[in-house]
């Protein structure tokens, strides 16, 4: 599921902008379970092609995968420069 949402961004058959079919769809469409649909769409928005907004949908936000995997609101690399900040003090 989650290669053919990427291949149909990378192509353009979901363009950005496009609203993806709700959790639901996806489901029926592709026979698997919420769980799996919700995981793609979080491998989708860590990659940078899509975006949840609450109460509207997901929407694809860019064609390409971004250079920085994003986790929640911050990137990956941003993550990696405070955990010294966080895990050394709290291991101490």
């Amino acid at each position: 599921m989650f290669t053919d949402l990427r291949q149909a961004i990378d192509s353009g058959d979901l363009p950005v902008g496009e609203r993806l079919p709700s959790e639901a769809e996806l489901g029926e469409r592709y026979a698997v379970s919420r769980s799996v649909v919700r995981e793609a769409l979080r491998s989708c928005t860590a990659l940078g092609l899509t975006e949840n907004r609450t109460g509207r949908g997901t929407f694809v936000v860019s064609s390409t995968v971004s250079h920085d995997l994003k986790v929640g609101e911050y990137t990956a690399r941003e993550l990696m420069e405070a955990r010294p900040r966080i895990e050394i003090p709290a291991a101490g």
